[in-house]
């Protein structure tokens, strides 16, 4: 499946952090909705490198372009990814 669309629940959304992931104390997806309201994904390890969050209800319930940005937080450091958009559409588009 190559689209995305509203009130999706269980796609993954995985992200490349290019940052060995070991021993960061969080690892969150920070996100802007198309309605300019943020909010935080707590994600998973997904290997060495890449984290992962599972989109739960309402995640995705605006349509619109989702702009995310991968933070880890490690004791000594925070680290930001850069950030990459996902566009969710209306469904039957």
């Amino acid at each position: 499946m190559s689209k995305l669309y509203r009130n999706s629940v269980g796609v993954s959304v995985i992200v490349d952090t290019l940052v060995d992931t070991a021993g960061a104390t969080d690892l969150e997806l920070i996100v802007k909705l198309p309605d300019d309201s943020t909010a935080v994904w707590t994600c998973v390890a997904e290997g060495l490198t890449k984290i992962r969050y599972t989109i739960q209800v309402g995640d995705w319930a605006q349509i619109g372009v989702y702009l995310i940005q991968a933070k880890l937080t490690f004791s000594d450091r925070v680290l930001y990814g850069e950030t990459t958009q996902i566009e969710v559409l209306d469904q039957f588009k």
